[in-house]
C-alpha cells in the first residue's frame, strides 16, 4: 500500500479534493452570506498545503487511521492560516517599501504591520473555521475511503501496531 504509486495518487487526488473543497466553501459562503466569500482566496494556500501535510502525517508515518485524517483535517487548516499570515506580512512589507519609496522615510502606523497581518489572520481564521469544517473534513474523510479502496487496505490494518 504504501507504494510511490499510492504517493503519487494520494498527493494529485489531494491537491484536486482541496480545490474542490475551496470551491465548496466559496459556494456556502457565497450562498449564506454573500460578503465573506472573497476571504476563501486566503486559504488557496491550502490547495498545497493539504498535499503536503499529508504526506508528512499519513505517507511518512505510514498511519492513516481515522484519528490521523482527523489530525491531518486540523493541521491542514494551521498550516494555511500560517501561509495566508506569512503572505500578508510580505504583502505588508512591499506596501512599505512602496510607500516609503515616494513619500517619507518612516511610517508609524507600519511598525504595527505585524500586529495587523495576526489580527487579520485571526479574525479570517475565525469566520472561515466552520465552513472549513463543514466542507473540509467529510472531503477529507472520502479521499482516505476513496483511497482504502483503490489501494486495498481495510481500515483496520492501516494504523500502526
Amino acid at each position: 500500500m504504501w507504494s510511490k504509486r499510492f504517493l503519487f495518487f494520494g498527493l494529485a487526488s489531494g491537491a484536486i479534493l482541496a480545490a474542490l473543497s475551496l470551491a465548496g466553501i466559496w459556494l456556502a459562503l457565497e450562498a449564506a452570506t454573500g460578503v465573506f466569500a472573497n476571504y476563501t482566496a486566503f486559504a488557496a494556500g491550502g490547495i498545497a498545503m493539504y498535499p503536503l501535510c499529508w504526506w508528512r502525517l499519513v505517507f511518512s508515518a505510514r498511519d492513516y487511521s481515522k484519528g490521523q485524517t482527523g489530525s491531518l483535517v486540523a493541521l491542514t487548516y494551521g498550516a494555511s492560516c500560517a501561509v495566508a499570515c506569512v503572505l500578508m506580512l510580505v504583502s505588508m512589507a512591499n506596501e512599505w517599501t512602496v510607500l516609503s519609496a515616494t513619500g517619507p522615510k518612516f511610517n508609524p502606523l507600519m511598525v504595527a504591520a505585524p500586529l495587523l497581518a495576526i489580527s487579520l489572520t485571526t479574525i479570517g481564521a475565525s469566520i472561515m473555521a466552520i465552513p472549513y469544517a463543514i466542507v473540509a473534513t467529510p472531503v477529507a474523510f472520502a479521499h482516505r475511503a476513496m483511497m482504502l479502496w483503490l489501494f486495498g487496505k481495510r481500515a483496520s490494518e492501516t494504523a500502526r501496531t
